[in-house]
């Protein structure tokens, strides 16, 4: 195990974290043309063509993959895009979003027993404060309901990472094509039955939506998580996580610079509040954080952070 990273290694953590920053600004291109929830069929669909041919289905019970399935494909990427989708702007999106963090050690705590020191604690409680601002925000007011199904993804992301703690070790690629797989069907019928005009946006397509969808499947998806656990087989956790907490600064720079969506005095005060309950934990536990990327870890290497 490498003790620093190297210049190449550290360029591959910041195209990693680039990578999951343009997510956002990718789905709100596909959704000029796509319903939420057809979007997010059309990002596993594709995922698990190009993967399960390659990699197979994981030597993972089929339970537990349903309940991943159910939890993070299609309560946190499918609700998630779909509050989006229903109005919720890309600021105040990104902010909710970090309260993922935060609820893992909730459900660790609840699930596992996990003991919540006065650090974690600490920073539960202002992660909240900080929801509670972004509550109090015009775009979240005008659009409640979607607020509170962004915080319902957030959930479901929290629960999962603690799940994925108790089920132990799985191989990444191989998850995550069985996973795709076990997502696009409930997420298609959900499309089928809530939303309308998926062959005519196919039929009429433009580059711009293309690019978004391409950009969810492969970039802030597939090639991604590849350089994570790149990483992450290489470098303790403790390492790399903590840089992480630049994805939601540079998520910000991307909405303004692509979208025009600039942050409000309101909205940066939340997300300051909510960012610094995340970095009590992040920066104490890392391996909590490293969890909200999927964290499929070994349990050799927790105990030998």
């Amino acid at each position: 195990m490498k003790k620093t990273l190297t210049p190449f290694h550290m360029f591959l953590l910041f195209l990693t974290i680039l990578c999951w920053s343009g997510y956002y600004v990718a789905g709100r291109f596909a959704l000029d043309a796509f319903p939420p929830f057809f979007v997010t069929f059309l990002r596993f669909a594709l995922l698990a063509l190009v993967l399960l041919p390659f990699y197979g289905w994981p030597k993972i019970p089929f339970w537990q993959i349903a309940v991943l399935s159910l939890l993070l494909g299609v309560v946190n990427f499918g609700f998630g895009l779909a509050a989006l989708g229903w109005g919720l702007d890309i600021p105040s999106t990104i902010v909710v979003s970090q309260l993922s963090v935060p609820l893992s050690c909730v459900f660790g705590a609840i699930l596992l027993g996990d003991r919540l020191g006065k650090w974690q604690s600490s920073g539960l409680a202002v992660a909240m404060l900080g929801a509670v601002f972004i509550a109090g925000t015009p775009n979240v007011s005008s659009h409640f309901g979607a607020f509170l199904t962004m915080l319902l993804a957030s959930a479901s992301w929290g629960l999962a990472n603690i799940l994925m703690k108790k089920f132990g070790e799985m191989k990444i690629m191989p998850f995550l094509g069985a996973l795709s797989l076990l997502s696009a069907i409930p997420l298609l019928i959900l499309s089928m039955i809530f939303e309308t005009g998926q062959v005519e946006a196919l039929q009429t397509i433009g580059w711009r939506e293309g690019f978004g969808i391409l950009y969810l499947t492969f970039a802030a998806t597939l090639g991604a998580y590849a350089l994570w656990y790149f990483l992450l087989h290489r470098y303790l956790a403790s390492q790399i996580t903590p840089v992480t907490m630049l994805t939601p600064f540079l998520s910000f720079t991307l909405a303004w610079i692509f979208l025009g969506q600039g942050i409000s005095l309101q909205v940066a005060i939340a997300g300051a509040i909510t960012m610094a309950g995340v970095a009590m934990i992040t920066f104490r536990q890392p391996r909590i954080a490293m969890l909200g990327k999927i964290g499929l870890i070994r349990r050799k290497r927790n105990k030998a952070q």
